[in-house]
């Protein structure tokens, strides 16, 4: 939780999310944002970034992992070596989004991740969080908002709709 609550609560795994919690919590459940945040340095560097917390200093990063995510995306290994400053708005959400599957979250918060994205490249976004999502079947879950209601009944189970601020 990046902002303190305004009224009523969090509950994981059945218990509410109190203070003491909120790391462990926020490490299983990873929200990426439209217009991801992204460190000085190359693609690998930031992907190797949440390592370094604490939270995440029992894992490690997965490079061969990574390239068969990035081909997935229809990038290649020199990707890897782009520095932040030269990425596309669309290059970064697809950076943030490999920074967040790969720490095995058990709930993925996407706003918006193909916003900047061409049509392939939008494809290829949906098939690898499917691919995430089925990897373990009935363990992992997304919440996607899009703007776009055929993307919505390609990747969706379940859709609610927002107007004027109100489930519908």
């Amino acid at each position: 939780m990046l902002d303190p609550i305004d009224s009523g609560a969090i509950y994981w795994k059945g218990k509410a999310v109190a203070d003491a919690s909120v790391p462990q919590f926020r490490s299983r459940a990873i929200y990426i944002p439209q217009k991801p945040a992204l460190f000085d340095g190359t693609v690998e560097e930031n992907l190797k970034r949440p390592y370094q917390l604490r939270i995440h200093q029992d894992k490690q990063f997965d490079r061969q992992q990574t390239l068969e995510r990035l081909e997935i995306l229809g990038r290649d290994e020199s990707f890897l070596d782009k520095g932040y400053q030269d990425l596309s708005g669309g290059e970064a959400q697809l950076t943030a989004l490999l920074r967040g599957i790969q720490l095995d979250p058990v709930v993925l918060l996407l706003d918006e991740p193909t916003a900047s994205l061409d049509t392939q490249t939008t494809a290829t976004v949906e098939t690898l969080v499917s691919n995430w999502c089925n990897e373990k079947k009935g363990q992992r879950a997304t919440i996607w908002v899009t703007h776009d209601h055929n993307q919505a009944q390609r990747i969706s189970d379940k859709i609610w709709q927002m107007e004027k601020g109100k489930m519908v």
